[in-house]
């Protein structure tokens, strides 16, 4: 599964980092967990020039979310 966040609903929306679009990510990481989702999640960041930063972030976000759940 691929994770990305989105800055609209449209088909030429821009890539984010995670929580700062519009995808419900609180939300999808939830229904993984209730669904006992065993296989990997992948953060998808579009290509820029040093997507660490970006990628950090929103991993981090991520785990926060499921360590409160």
């Amino acid at each position: 599964m691929h994770f990305k966040d989105l800055d609209s609903d449209r088909v030429d929306a821009k890539g984010l980092r995670v929580a700062t679009g519009v995808m419900p990510i609180v939300e999808l990481l939830r229904d993984l967990v209730r669904e006992r989702y065993s296989g990997e999640v992948l953060l998808d960041c579009e290509v820029e020039e040093n997507p660490l930063p970006r990628m950090a972030e929103s991993l981090g976000f991520m785990r926060g979310v499921l360590q409160a759940m």
